[in-house]
């Protein structure tokens, strides 16, 4: 998807967002699909208050993004597109946190 879903959401219903979207084709990226986004020779787009150094062909609301990867059993990596970096947080939390959704093959 090019475009994120707009809101914050915690990991659950990142997964749920994605399931529901279209078809039922969709899924949360790894950590390395969403990591493989990140360009620093991009100018970027605007991501909340901030820049996303991201094809231009995106439209993000915030910079945070969900993965589909766990780091143990109560919490889950998601990647900031401002910097390529990855971080986890409590899957129940959803300060900023954002969805893309992949296609499934």
């Amino acid at each position: 998807m090019r475009a994120d879903n707009g809101r914050d959401v915690d990991w659950l219903q990142a997964q749920y967002y994605c399931q529901s979207v279209g078809d039922g084709r969709w899924r949360l990226p790894t950590i390395q699909q969403l990591q493989s986004l990140y360009r620093a020779d991009q100018q970027g787009v605007r991501c909340g208050p901030f820049t996303c150094k991201v094809s231009a062909l995106f439209r993000l609301s915030d910079w945070w993004f969900w993965s589909s990867e766990q780091n143990g059993s109560s919490e889950a990596w998601y990647v900031g597109l401002r910097s390529g970096g990855r971080d986890s947080l409590r899957v129940g939390s959803s300060n900023g946190t954002r969805t893309l959704c992949i296609r499934r093959p």
